[in-house]
């Protein structure tokens, strides 16, 4: 079986890495726009990002290795609801 997903940012490659994962023999293609950068700057996890890579069986060394990743200690949105 075949399966293409449309765009290439976090979704769209976590959704072709959770598929390549599950489904093993099927093929899996990601049509992404050549003009425009795969994850911009600012991107950021929660907890949930740990189980994902478990699944993918991704390392966090391969992360901070290979994509430049960075921690940090807290995400603050400001004005995120009213009083």
């Amino acid at each position: 079986m075949n399966i293409t997903i449309l765009g290439g940012g976090t979704a769209g490659l976590v959704t072709a890495l959770i598929l390549k994962h599950s489904y093993p023999g099927y093929s899996i293609s990601v049509i992404r726009s050549q003009n425009l950068d795969t994850i911009g700057v600012g991107e950021g996890t929660t907890d949930h990002w740990a189980d994902f890579m478990d699944f993918c069986q991704i390392s966090h060394v391969d992360i901070i290795k290979y994509c430049g990743a960075t921690f940090k200690s807290g995400i603050m949105f400001q004005d995120w609801c009213s009083n």
